[in-house]
């Protein structure tokens, strides 16, 4: 991974996570990476800020919301991310330090994973389907095997 380059790293662990992973979590995932890549080379400075991270990660979170038709209560990795996130932009915005603020995120994000033990999931076909039209728009082919239905 390119690590003097953020944006380039996050693009790199995006396009590994799809390699790997594969079926319509490596999408969802590579989808978040992408979207959060394009919000830091908007930003392009040599050095991130921690508020430029929360940019990014609010742009991935926005992504995954779009594509895979998913939000907060539907039981994905949203219910983790979005809490994260609002942890994150309030503690930065308060003055915190970086490093606590981040912290306090990740705590978040562990309790918003933790919540949705006892929730339904609510993947629908829609979704599936919105997620193809995003990789076949992006050039990108997989098979229908993907999907869990």
């Amino acid at each position: 991974y390119p690590l003097n380059d953020a944006a380039e790293t996050v693009n790199e662990i995006g396009s590994s996570i799809s390699r790997v992973m594969g079926g319509t979590s490596g999408i969802i995932y590579n989808i978040f990476c992408k979207a959060a890549y394009a919000q830091l080379k908007a930003d392009s400075h040599s050095v991130v800020t921690p508020m430029q991270w929360a940019d990014a990660l609010e742009a991935g979170i926005a992504a995954v919301s779009k594509y895979g038709g998913a939000s907060v209560g539907h039981r994905t990795l949203l219910d983790a991310l979005t809490p994260a996130l609002l942890v994150l932009r309030e503690r930065l915005t308060a003055g915190d330090d970086p490093v606590d603020a981040f912290v306090l995120s990740s705590q978040a994000a562990l309790d918003g994973a933790e919540s949705t033990k006892h929730m339904q999931a609510q993947v629908t076909l829609d979704s599936m389907l919105f997620l193809s039209e995003y990789w076949i728009q992006h050039g990108c082919v997989f098979s229908v095997r993907s999907f869990p239905f």
